[in-house]
C-alpha cells in the first residue's frame, strides 16, 4: 500500500500525463504509417486480360508501364477526388446521357513521392505495393471528407477495353457514374437535367478484378453534390 508521501509524489506526475493525453487527443500526431498510403496493385502480363500466359513470358516492361500509369489516376481519386458533371439520358426530351470526371488536383506519374516495392509475378500478373507519402495538407483534406455530412455511395463499373490502363480508368469512371446516378434518384422525384459535384474514392484498397475477360470495379465513394438543375428551371 502507498504511503501519503508516495501518493503526493505520484499525483503531479499523473496530472502531467493526463494533460499530455488530452493534448494528444485535441492535436493528434500523424504517424508515418498514417501519412504513407500503401496500396496493392497488379497488372496483367498481357494486354488481353483473358489470354493464357505462361510463366516464361518476359513482358514485364508493359506491365510495369501500366502500373506507373494507373497509380497516379488511383492516387488522384483517393487524395483529391474528381469533379463531375452528369446528365441523365431522357428519351422523351431526346437527351443523351453525359458524364465527365476531372481531377480536383492531379498527381503526376513523375511525382517523387510515388514508390513501387515488393514486385512479384503470379498467375500471369505482376503484383506490387504502391507507396505514397502524403503531405499534412493532403491529410487534412481527407479528414474533411470523413465528416458525416458527406454521404457514402457505391457503384459498379466494367470495361471490355484491351489496354489495361484505359480499361481500369473506364471501369472506375463507370462505377462513379452509377454511384452518382443511384444517389441522384433519391434526391429528386423527377429526373434532373444535370447533377454536378465532387466524388472521392473512399477505400485505399480498390476492388478491381477481371471477370470473364473484362475489367470490373466495385467501389465506395464519398460524394458531395454541388448543384442539381431541374428541367422546370428553364
Amino acid at each position: 500500500m502507498l504511503t501519503d508521501n508516495q501518493r503526493k509524489k505520484i499525483k503531479p506526475i499523473s496530472v502531467f500525463l493526463f494533460l499530455i493525453l488530452c493534448q494528444s487527443l485535441v492535436f493528434p500526431q500523424v504517424s508515418d504509417v498514417q501519412k504513407t498510403l500503401r496500396i496493392k496493385l497488379w497488372a496483367p502480363m498481357d494486354e488481353n486480360p483473358g489470354a493464357e500466359i505462361s510463366s516464361s513470358d518476359t513482358s514485364y516492361g508493359t506491365s510495369i508501364r501500366s502500373l506507373k500509369k494507373t497509380a497516379p489516376f488511383l492516387l488522384t481519386g483517393m487524395i483529391y477526388g474528381w469533379k463531375f458533371e452528369y446528365t441523365p439520358s431522357d428519351k422523351t426530351r431526346n437527351v443523351a446521357e453525359y458524364f465527365s470526371l476531372e481531377p480536383v488536383a492531379e498527381i503526376s506519374e513523375n511525382d517523387p513521392n510515388i514508390t513501387f516495392t515488393d514486385s512479384a509475378f503470379l498467375e500471369s500478373r505482376v503484383y506490387c505495393w504502391l507507396e505514397y507519402s502524403r503531405t499534412n495538407e493532403m491529410m487534412i483534406y481527407r479528414q474533411r471528407w470523413n465528416s458525416i455530412k458527406y454521404p457514402r455511395v457505391s457503384g459498379f463499373g466494367e470495361s471490355g477495353k484491351i489496354d489495361s490502363v484505359e480499361a481500369i480508368k473506364e471501369a472506375i469512371t463507370e462505377a462513379a457514374k452509377n454511384a452518382i446516378r443511384s444517389y441522384a434518384q433519391t434526391l429528386t422525384k423527377n429526373k434532373p437535367k444535370e447533377v454536378s459535384g465532387t466524388i472521392l474514392l473512399k477505400d485505399f484498397d480498390p476492388n478491381i478484378k477481371i471477370i470473364k475477360g473484362n475489367f470490373t470495379a466495385y467501389l465506395d465513394f464519398f460524394l458531395y453534390v454541388d448543384k442539381i438543375i431541374q428541367y422546370s428551371q428553364y
